[in-house]
């Protein structure tokens, strides 16, 4: 009898303990927030001119991240002879310091505004790309405005030799490029040698010019009737009023 009372006691305990879990785990699980479903809004591109001929290029796709894309037009196809490769050096020396700032500040301010940069250079243009959050964009676009506009100076012409390697490499992965050396023959069957668009992105000889020379190269080209600046994850107005 004692036996039967028992386990009589233990199986109900038992089925009193599952509902107690269960209430409280139908309690845990009451929604109490009201989420109300939002309509998405469809991307818009848009396009504008500043006074002094920027092109300011958006496209606005609500993404979390903001890309922001600085091109020069121009590239290899403005190079003279004797300029042939300055693009792919300046892609290589990307915010590598200006008049105000050193490189190391440069680059630790894009850092510390969680900016991922990368730079680019093609018969086309020479680009510059930075991602970042929406909340340091005005931060990021003030030092890589500083970069395109105020280049160092003659007495800071060092800077620009220390990126030389990054230079070289880019060549060395040019020599062993099959592809892209039969790319380059293409386009100078086409177009003739030395033209424009017939003279190669990558040349060894660069990396025996003169900095003066890359510098005076840079200078005309780094103009603003030059300059396309292209975002997204950023409404054209707010890009818009960074460039101005």
């Amino acid at each position: 009898l004692i036996s039967m009372i028992g386990t009589r006691i233990v199986r109900t305990s038992a089925v009193q303990g599952r509902k107690m879990s269960t209430m409280l785990a139908n309690e845990a699980m009451i929604p109490q927030i009201t989420v109300t479903n939002r309509a998405p809004t469809p991307a818009t591109l848009k396009e504008s001119s500043t006074s002094n001929g920027i092109r300011v290029i958006s496209y606005d796709n609500g993404a979390p991240a903001v890309n922001l894309t600085f091109g020069i037009v121009g590239g290899s196809r403005a190079e003279s002879v004797s300029e042939s490769g300055f693009s792919h050096l300046l892609a290589c020396n990307a915010f590598n310091g200006s008049s105000n700032v050193s490189p190391l500040k440069m680059i630790r301010a894009l850092d510390n505004n969680g900016a991922v940069i990368s730079s680019n250079a093609n018969r086309e243009s020479v680009t510059y790309t930075v991602q970042c959050t929406d909340d340091h964009v005005n931060d990021v676009v003030t030092t890589v405005a500083d970069y395109l506009c105020n280049s160092f100076n003659s007495d800071k012409f060092y800077y620009f030799g220390e990126n030389l390697n990054a230079a070289k490499v880019g060549l060395n992965a040019y020599n062993a490029d099959g592809s892209a050396q039969l790319e380059d023959l293409l386009h100078e069957a086409a177009y003739g040698e030395n033209s424009p668009l017939g003279k190669p992105v990558l040349n060894s000889a660069c990396l025996n010019a003169a900095t003066c020379d890359i510098m005076s190269y840079r200078g005309n080209t780094f103009a603003a009737n030059n300059l396309v600046v292209t975002g997204t994850g950023i409404s054209h107005d707010n890009l818009r009023a960074l460039v101005d």
